[in-house]
């Protein structure tokens, strides 16, 4: 499931089917970020939900502090996870904001300033991948029970991050592909 919409009817759904069962779910990031919403949250709830993350809105790191304040102070929203991408990208772009000084220069130039390869994001340490120049950030495998804020059980460092996704990079599609990097649910 990969969008925030759907998620509230997902539940509902859930809850019809499965009555008063206990249920344990591993899900994509979508659902582990949405339960933590007003309307998903029931307080006899018996769903729990795992899966791996690279935000949620417990993160303690002061960016993500700042984030969740200001999203919720400008949008009299819950901060969530889209709000993040912007909230980094806004980062990245001050970021070359002051390094380019006011003057043009090219892509290739900017990309390769050391400013730029390590920034402390509300996702924590971002860090630009060498030969994709995407940003990647640490993951977390969650633990969120409906009714309660999430819980990390672990973490993963940029470092194994970082390997997994040149795993994935390099890895040889067969067959018809568009060969499209999906990298929102990596985010």
């Amino acid at each position: 499931m990969l969008s925030g919409e759907l998620v509230p009817e997902f539940y509902l759904q859930l809850r019809e089917q499965m009555g008063n069962r206990k249920l344990k779910l591993y899900a994509s990031p979508v659902l582990l970020e949405e339960s933590q919403t007003e309307e998903n949250l029931n307080p006899t709830e018996n769903i729990e939900v795992y899966g791996y993350t690279t935000w949620f809105k417990e993160l303690d790191n002061e960016e993500n502090i700042a984030y969740c304040n200001s999203f919720k102070n400008n949008t009299g929203r819950e901060p969530d996870s889209f709000g993040v991408l912007g909230w980094d990208t806004g980062l990245i772009l001050k970021t070359i904001l002051k390094i380019s000084e006011g003057k043009l220069i090219d892509a290739k130039t900017i990309s390769k300033h050391q400013d730029l390869q390590v920034l402390q994001g509300a996702k924590g340490e971002i860090r630009m991948h060498a030969y994709s120049q995407h940003y990647i950030s640490p993951v977390h495998y969650l633990h969120s029970k409906l009714n309660n804020d999430s819980s990390s059980l672990h973490h993963l460092s940029l470092e194994v991050v970082e390997e997994s996704f040149n795993e994935l990079i390099n890895f040889e599609i067969q067959g018809p592909s568009s060969q499209w990097l999906n990298t929102y649910l990596c985010s």
